[in-house]
């Protein structure tokens, strides 16, 4: 898929909060490299979108006369944690690790906020969640969402929706690092860099192995 044929209908946080049982993708240059030119998933356009880079929102204003507006996937999150999103008051979170925990419930100022520690690196996601279907037995999330980084996390999301549909989530999202930037694990860009929407950039030069994936990203927009 090229730049132009994306398609993002996730314009404003509120909208989680329409959605029906939706997978939703926020798309930076990397996302964008790992999901839609390098194969990761086989029916990408199963996800509805957002936009998490002013690069790929200002190429597709140009080519598609459209209004795009960029969502980060850091502030995405944290909305939804705090409760300022209506109509989104029961949240679960999956890939966070255990010590983790007390902070996001901390951060947290919605009605129920559950957490699920899972690591797909050492294997036992089918295990893990399926002990979470039994413990969370009869709960309902309006929005579950997925820290596992890309693209394990969009395979997570495409392997075991109909797992969660049990949940009946309004929006499955996947969020990469932002947890880990919300409890302080990783460093967040500063607030300049927040604000230009370049947090993806920020973490691609502050953490190892990102900035080669990044490279392989802006070659990649030779193929809008």
């Amino acid at each position: 898929m090229r730049i132009r044929d994306l398609s993002p209908d996730i314009q404003a946080y509120h909208h989680l909060a329409r959605l029906s049982g939706a997978k939703v993708m926020t798309i930076n240059l990397q996302v964008f490299y790992e999901v839609f030119q390098h194969g990761a998933l086989s029916n990408p356009s199963s996800f509805r979108y957002s936009i998490d880079s002013r690069i790929i929102a200002a190429i597709l204003r140009v080519l598609t006369k459209r209004r795009v507006q960029v969502i980060t996937g850091s502030d995405m999150t944290e909305e939804i944690l705090i409760g300022a999103i209506g109509g989104i008051e029961r949240v679960l979170v999956i890939g966070s690790v255990e010590e983790d925990v007390p902070k996001l419930r901390k951060i947290s100022k919605v009605d129920k906020l559950d957490v699920l520690p899972i690591t797909v690196d050492s294997g036992g996601a089918a295990e893990a969640l399926s002990a979470a279907l039994e413990e969370y037995s009869g709960n309902r999330y309006d929005v579950i969402l997925v820290a596992l980084g890309c693209p394990k996390q969009e395979r997570f999301i495409d392997n075991y929706e109909d797992e969660l549909s049990v949940f009946q989530p309004k929006a499955i999202v996947g969020v990469g690092a932002s947890i880990d930037f919300l409890t302080g694990r990783q460093r967040r860009a500063p607030r300049l860099v927040r604000k230009l929407a370049l947090e993806w950039l920020w973490r691609a030069v502050s953490t190892k192995g990102h900035l080669v994936k990044v490279k392989k990203s802006l070659i990649s927009l030779g193929c809008i």
